[in-house]
């Protein structure tokens, strides 16, 4: 027997249209993915509380705390702290320099100048961080504490700016020792 040789001729043409055909199939749509290019979607974003207004707390050490933060800056805090070989001291900042601006929920002071602090924000209404400080008077050495606070009040007043002896990194720094 013989044998019958067989010649398939295809155009370019057909063979796109069967390559096409046969390669693509309908692509189901898949929540966790952003359209077009099956990459993740972007994580949502964290919102942003509103941080404005004046906030009291207490320290780790049982004593007070406050802070006003205007425009997303904190504008002044005060605070009590007690420190070994020390009575009790108070310290007030009126105006920080540079300012203190909160940022996604948190913020912090210059890492090195005393007093200071820094915060973050777990709601419009609560706050908690640490304070550093270090007193020249005492045998204190630098102390470390954590605050926890809730706002207070929404509004802030004009500020008062008290007179006190300049720091070089803080405007006004006025302690009290009692």
């Amino acid at each position: 027997m013989g044998s019958k040789k067989v010649v398939i001729t295809l155009s370019l043409g057909m063979l796109i249209a069967v390559g096409f055909v046969t390669g693509c199939k309908k692509k189901s749509h898949d929540s966790s993915t952003s359209s077009g290019g099956g990459q993740p979607a972007p994580a949502p974003a964290a919102p942003v509380f509103e941080v404005n207004g004046t906030w009291t707390g207490t320290t780790s050490q049982g004593k007070t705390m406050s802070m006003t933060i205007q425009d997303k800056v904190v504008v002044k805090y005060a605070f009590d702290m007690n420190y070994p070989g020390c009575a009790s001291v108070s310290s007030s900042v009126n105006s920080t320099t540079p300012p203190i601006r909160v940022s996604n929920n948190a913020f912090s002071d210059i890492e090195g100048t005393t007093p200071f602090i820094s915060g973050s924000f777990s709601s419009s209404s609560n706050g908690h961080g640490t304070i550093k400080d270090s007193v020249s008077f005492c045998s204190g050495g630098v102390q470390t504490i954590t605050w926890d606070a809730t706002k207070t009040s929404s509004s802030v007043s004009s500020l008062e700016m008290i007179a006190g002896p300049t720091d070089g990194q803080h405007a006004n720094v006025i302690r009290i020792r009692h």
